[in-house]
């Protein structure tokens, strides 16, 4: 029997399709075997997800784009899909052409870019405790055991452990600060690592 990878690439096709590879593989008297895995390869299409399409439905009907249901996506999605895979980058790149800047840039917002936003949050905390590892404490219930480092930088030293109350410890898009005011942890510990050290 072929796998459910197997089954949703040999659901996803066309009956005509499936009627062309089944005549290529299907068992014969010398190999009675149905190979899965090649019904399912020589079926495998290259799909354009809909969700990824800047352009809207009028540049995809002068390009003659037929978006498909896919049966087996979470039904709380787009999960529309062509498997044209030269008319889905010709829409793509007309609408490119049409809406980027004549200059060619574009500037982003504050908070538009996570990998500046986790430079910016580096820098500002540079000098702060930041958590790398947390877990709730077995010996302190209500607690969240936190292993930090200064900036967040894993390293061999310089590590200390924090409690904070489970209800303070909300992580933040990039890490979570501890209070400059906390005093460093030294109890029992929940993390293997460190109940060995003692």
């Amino acid at each position: 029997m072929p796998n459910e990878q197997q089954l949703r690439t040999i659901a996803a096709a066309g009956q005509d399709e499936q009627a062309e590879v089944w005549k290529k593989y299907k068992p014969r008297k010398q190999d009675p075997q149905v190979s899965w895995w090649e019904v399912a390869r020589a079926l495998t299409t290259t799909r354009m997800l809909a969700k990824h399409a800047s352009f809207g439905d009028e540049l995809a009907q002068a390009y003659g784009i037929v978006w498909v249901e896919d049966l087996f996506a979470p039904a709380d999605e787009d999960n529309r899909y062509t498997t044209d895979v030269e008319a889905f980058p010709g829409a793509q790149q007309e609408w490119l052409s049409n809406n980027l800047p004549k200059r060619g840039s574009v500037t982003l917002q504050e908070d538009q870019s996570h990998a500046r936003d986790a430079q910016e949050f580096e820098k500002r905390h540079r000098n702060d405790w930041v958590v790398i590892a947390a877990l709730n404490s077995d010996h302190r219930p209500g607690f969240v055991e936190c292993i930090a480092t200064l900036g967040g930088i894993r390293s061999e030293t310089g590590e200390r452990r924090f409690l904070v109350l489970g209800s303070d410890y909300v992580i933040g898009r990039h890490g979570f600060v501890i209070n400059p005011s906390s005093e460093p942890y030294d109890g029992p510990s929940s993390f293997v690592t460190w109940a060995a050290q003692r």
